[in-house]
């Protein structure tokens, strides 16, 4: 039973035990399935040495993908053996095709005759059929005859076989050359059409999408094999790279096109440093295959290179355009399709190449297929993006018309502008004038405050010097009563300094305000309990806020506010009245109120009593320079605050302090 089941799956790999039989009605035959194959890694054997009787059990009937023999990328030499015989009554002159131009040398051994050899390294002249692929011819008979052929390929090794009746052979040739024209055709009206417009528009776009056309459709011929026939016919050598090389530099120039097209750059940064690279592999491969017409190169390994970078190549640029859609581009849409269909194709093809799909018609074409359908949909790209240019445009022209509308009625109006200017230029005169007529009464107020405020501590000061003179000369010895009254003269002097000088200190302070938060109740506690040397004859009472309040403020100058209107307080009220600190609340703000039951603010001075230098009494008994109220005001407004003032003459004052609450405030 062993023996039965090794000889019986030798019989199955050993290939089939007869010959095609061709006839008459056989006008296209596809030979994949007799042919049998022999791997010659070293490329060492001869054509007698795989005819001796010895070699026969060698060759082996390898599993067939597809309608085609495909190999994938190898760099051995292969061995073919067709066996062939002539059915009843049909032609004996026929035509063997191998349907494949990436085949580097061919070797084609009939049962009677001279060999012939031939291949992409090898002039045109050494084929024996004029033609794109390879065809040679062959003669048949009623017994069986073996065909040999040996191949060896840079590229992806497919051996595709069919027998031909030489009158259909030529007829289908000519359809295949019609259509093709047509494609090529196709490729030049596209590639002039945008050549026009980038030279009417000057748009680099229609150049990249040009250029990319032209090296693609270059690639495609030299693919099909019609470059070599009609454009380089005596160039072997840069033949046998031309696919590679010319479709490496239009996939170089889709990536900038893509780049262009999609503004990658904005939308996608690091994706776009990733196409960059990938257009920089593609220019390297596409040099090296280059530099392979007059030195020794790794073809195949180039090639290899040059079918996984257009896959990662179409996926990067499938995600580009998939974000540019989502951003909103109109054109996008047919880009995202048009690239869909030529990836879906580069990926195929690449499949096929390292042998992981079928090779068949479609497999073999399906590049140049889904070309077709992605350069006309990236030239629907381009026009519909010059449709919506033309629209911006339109657009824009209808702004400006809707502009110069506008501009002719302000014109129209121009005269009433004008008379309406001198209006408000006579007012703002005349405010202006006011302004510095309230400036010199100022300074005039502000000079007899000097005059009143630092008049009396002085003339203190002298009287008691020259009393402590004439004490001294008669043996009097009061200094301590003398240097009492001095020292309240001048800590008298040095506060109304203070004053001063910190309300120019604010001016600088409250550009470079630093927040912080603040817990409100044990911040105002702290704050009276600090300042109670300067309120020794008032009692303060101080209210909190039930809930915790916190401030977003500079606890610095929040702190100058409050203690100017706790002085203030105390100056215009009876000694021994109480003062009180209370938190208030109002939606978004929390309030500092001091009260203080002295007298009063008249109405028509409560808008004048955060001026500078302003007093309600300037010849009073009451000592101050006019600028608390005003420092108060303005760190309020420098925190987003305001002061709110309630007062009766005669009953006393309400000074509130109003800053947004902590949740309200930036951290």
């Amino acid at each position: 039973m062993k023996r039965f089941s090794a000889w019986l799956l030798l019989c199955c790999w050993a290939g089939p035990l007869w010959a095609l039989d061709l006839g008459a009605q056989d006008t296209q035959v596809n030979l994949a399935p007799v042919v049998q194959v022999l791997e010659d890694p070293a490329g060492l054997l001869s054509i007698d040495d795989v005819r001796a009787p010895g070699m026969a059990s060698q060759f082996k009937s390898p599993p067939i993908a597809g309608t085609d023999l495909n190999l994938g990328y190898t760099s051995s030499a292969y061995w073919l053996r067709v066996p062939l015989r002539l059915a009843d009554g049909g032609p004996t002159k026929w035509l063997l095709e191998i349907p494949y131009t990436k085949i580097s040398e061919v070797g084609f051994y009939p049962a009677q005759g001279l060999p012939v050899l031939t291949g992409k390294e090898s002039p045109l002249s050494s084929r024996p059929v004029f033609h794109r692929f390879f065809a040679f011819p062959v003669e048949l008979s009623s017994t069986e005859r073996y065909f040999y052929i040996r191949a060896t390929s840079s590229y992806a090794l497919t051996l595709p076989l069919v027998a031909w009746q030489p009158q259909v052979f030529e007829n289908f040739q000519q359809r295949v050359l019609v259509l093709q024209a047509l494609y090529t055709g196709g490729l030049l009206s596209l590639l002039l059409y945008n050549l026009l417009l980038f030279c009417s528009l000057r748009d680099l776009r229609f150049l990249l999408y040009s250029v990319y056309v032209f090296f693609f459709g270059l690639g495609i011929t030299a693919s099909n094999g019609y470059g070599r026939m009609f454009i380089w016919p005596d160039a072997a050598a840069f033949d046998e790279i031309a696919q590679g090389a010319l479709l490496s530099l239009a996939a170089l120039f889709a990536i900038q096109f893509a780049r262009s097209f999609l503004h990658t750059s904005q939308i996608t940064p690091r994706l776009d440093k990733l196409l960059r690279l990938s257009a920089a592999l593609f220019g390297l491969t596409a040099m090296g295959l280059l530099a392979a017409v007059w030195w020794h190169m790794p073809v195949q390994q180039l090639y290899q290179a040059l079918m996984l970078n257009s896959m990662a190549m179409g996926g990067l640029i499938f995600v580009c355009s998939g974000k540019a859609l989502r951003n909103g581009d109109r054109g996008a849409r047919f880009f995202v399709l048009a690239w869909s269909l030529l990836w879906l194709g580069v990926l195929l093809a690449a499949m096929r190449s390292f042998g992981w799909l079928p090779t068949n018609p479609l497999t073999s074409y399906i590049l140049q297929i889904s070309s077709v359908f992605e350069l006309l949909l990236l030239s629907l790209a381009l026009a519909d993006t010059i449709h919506a240019e033309r629209l911006a445009r339109e657009q824009s022209q209808r702004v400006a018309f809707e502009a110069q509308r506008k501009m002719v009625d302000m014109l129209k109006a121009s005269e009433e502008l004008l008379e309406r200017s001198v209006q408000e230029r006579t007012h703002q005169l005349a405010v202006s004038l006011a302004k510095q007529n309230e400036m010199l009464n100022q300074y005039v107020r502000f000079g007899s405050l000097i005059s009143h405020e630092f008049r009396n501590p002085l003339a203190i000061i002298h009287a008691q010097l020259s009393v402590i003179r004439k004490e001294h000369e008669k043996g009097v010895d009061n200094i301590g009563q003398r240097v009492s009254i001095i020292g309240s003269a001048t800590a008298r002097l040095a506060r109304l300094f203070e004053k001063w000088l910190q309300s120019d200190r604010l001016k600088g302070d409250l550009q470079t305000i630093r927040p912080s938060a603040i817990r409100l109740n044990e911040w105002l506690q702290r704050l009276v309990d600090a300042n109670a040397y300067l309120l020794p004859n008032h009692p303060v009472v101080f209210h909190g806020s039930n809930e915790p309040q916190d401030l977003w403020a500079d606890a610095s100058l929040l702190e100058t506010a409050v203690v100017n209107l706790l002085e203030n307080a105390c100056k215009f009220s009876a000694s021994g009245s109480p003062v009180v600190v209370s938190v208030r609340l109002l939606p978004g703000f929390v309030g500092i109120a001091v009260t203080d039951r002295g007298c009063g603010i008249a109405p028509e001075h409560e808008q004048l009593i955060f001026d500078e230098f302003f007093r309600t009494a300037p010849e009073g008994n009451v000592m101050g320079m006019g600028l608390g109220l005003s420092i108060v005001s303005r760190i309020t407004k420098s925190h987003g605050g305001y002061v709110e003032l309630k007062s009766k003459p005669g009953q006393g004052s309400c000074f509130c302090i109003w800053l947004p609450q902590a949740d309200a405030q930036p951290p």
